[in-house]
């Protein structure tokens, strides 16, 4: 943004150094015509007895034309200068809007990563939620199968319901590794995918 600022600053001494080269020559020029209106113009000069008078107007419409080709030179210049400075100008404010444009990307994709690792770390919480039930229904389960035991009853709903509930425990941790192998896999591609562009 810089540089932005230092261009319209450029371009605007520019401007002014024109206008102001403008007026010296507008004022220039009005001085030449009216000292060629008080000597009755080129034709009353050259008829005019004083010879210095005539050869004084000379010099100061020579002098005057001199500065007038200086001011021209001048003002091209300037607006060459002002031309490139508006260039600079316009490039610069592309490259603003370009890094804006990537700024913006840069936010979205962060953004949605945050997203992706709350709802990872969500599927993690509730698989380890999933786990501990489970885990408490095995041991209520394992603690009345070995009650049973000591009490010599053999209840075969008992070890049926013991060992569905072994299997969810199983189903259980196997969901929770699952979910933590993907929040591992998920934060290793950034790392993966700038090794394979290196």
């Amino acid at each position: 943004m810089a540089d932005i600022s230092g261009l319209e600053r450029r371009l605007t001494e520019a401007l002014e150094r024109m206008r102001h080269a403008h007026l010296v020559t507008r004022q220039a020029l009005s001085e030449a015509q009216a000292q060629l209106d008080e000597s009755g113009g080129p034709g009353a000069a050259a008829a005019a007895p004083d010879a210095d008078a005539a050869a004084q107007a000379e010099a100061e419409i020579a002098r005057l034309s001199a500065a007038l080709e200086a001011a021209r030179e001048e003002g091209t210049a300037t607006a060459r200068g002002a031309e490139a400075d508006r260039a600079a100008l316009d490039e610069a404010r592309q490259e603003a809007q370009a890094m804006r444009a990537a700024a913006r990307l840069e936010k979205v994709k962060a953004d949605e990563a945050a997203a992706n690792a709350i709802a990872r770390q969500s599927r993690m919480e509730a698989g380890l939620d999933q786990l501990r039930q489970v885990n408490a229904q095995l041991r209520q389960n394992n603690d009345a199968l070995r009650q049973a035991y000591e009490d010599g009853v053999t209840d075969p709903e008992l070890v049926n319901v013991s060992l569905k509930t072994e299997l969810e425990a199983l189903k259980a941790a196997r969901d929770a590794d699952r979910a933590e192998i993907d929040g591992i896999l998920t934060a290793l591609k950034p790392l993966m995918e700038e090794t394979e562009d290196a």
